[in-house]
């Protein structure tokens, strides 16, 4: 207990005795010696600090210039494939429009919708009636390679059934060959030439056009090459497997040849 009352009291007189050194200023010296100690750790820590906010604010420019710059580049990428694109449709035009000469038969182009069956056999275009499209009127691309028939026509659209579409036969022939024909049609969702007389020469290879004996169809057309035959010599016709060298998801475009013969 005396201990402690000891303790107090030395605690009660060294308090007395620092207020008393404050009140008078006797601790100013010691008080600047510190001050001037720290004074360099102030403005050591000073700099560092705005060392900081200066790389933050620099960071934040980098950042914002760096998004300009995505945005600008995306900008040019986003021209130079309108302007691939651009390339692409009118090359695809020009060679449409190359054949009126060829076939001598008044035309529309049209630009292709999307497809008009779940089974992609059929297609919408842009164009219809109020252009003079007509039921069974023959559709092609590229320099005269027929796709289909248009078999419904509406004021400013119409529905083309593809060769591939179970509804469309065509009457076809060899390039170059008589006037035997057969007929091309799809046949379990594959481009059949069926009825091909057996005293007929077919091969491998041989190029198959329209025969021109359908209506609205002129000769000619290209519909694609032999790629396997199918011959039974007590039959008396042969058949053909035909593929056509387009894929028409590359197009975007068509030709409706208008109520040619």
């Amino acid at each position: 207990m005396a201990s402690s009352s000891r303790n107090l009291l030395w605690a009660i007189v060294g308090g007395c005795v620092f207020t008393f050194l404050l009140f008078f200023h006797a601790l100013d010296p010691l008080t600047r010696l510190f001050q001037g100690a720290l004074n360099p750790l102030e403005r050591f820590f000073m700099s560092r600090s705005f060392t900081v906010r200066q790389w933050f604010k620099e960071r934040d420019a980098v950042i914002k210039e760096r998004d300009a710059l995505r945005s600008t580049v995306q900008g040019f990428y986003q021209q130079v494939q309108d302007a691939e694109s651009c390339l692409e449709d009118n090359a695809e035009l020009r060679e449409l429009l190359g054949i009126h000469t060829t076939y001598r038969v008044e035309q529309v182009v049209a630009k292709i919708v999307n497809y008009a069956n779940l089974s992609r056999t059929r297609i919408t275009i842009d164009k219809g009636l109020r252009e003079g499209i007509a039921t069974g009127d023959a559709v092609v691309v590229g320099s005269g390679i027929i796709i289909g028939r248009v078999v419904d026509a509406a004021n400013d659209r119409a529905t083309v059934a593809l060769l591939t579409d179970a509804d469309v036969s065509l009457a076809a022939t060899l390039a170059g060959g008589g006037s035997e024909e057969g007929i091309v049609r799809s046949r379990r969702g594959a481009l059949m030439l069926d009825f091909i007389p057996q005293g007929m020469e077919l091969l491998v290879g041989h190029l198959v056009v329209t025969a021109g004996s359908d209506e609205r169809i002129p000769r000619n057309l290209t519909i694609g090459h032999v790629t396997a035959l199918e011959t039974d010599k007590s039959a008396p016709f042969q058949s053909a497997l035909i593929e056509q060298s387009i894929s028409i998801a590359d197009y975007a475009f068509v030709a409706v040849l208008k109520g040619s013969q």
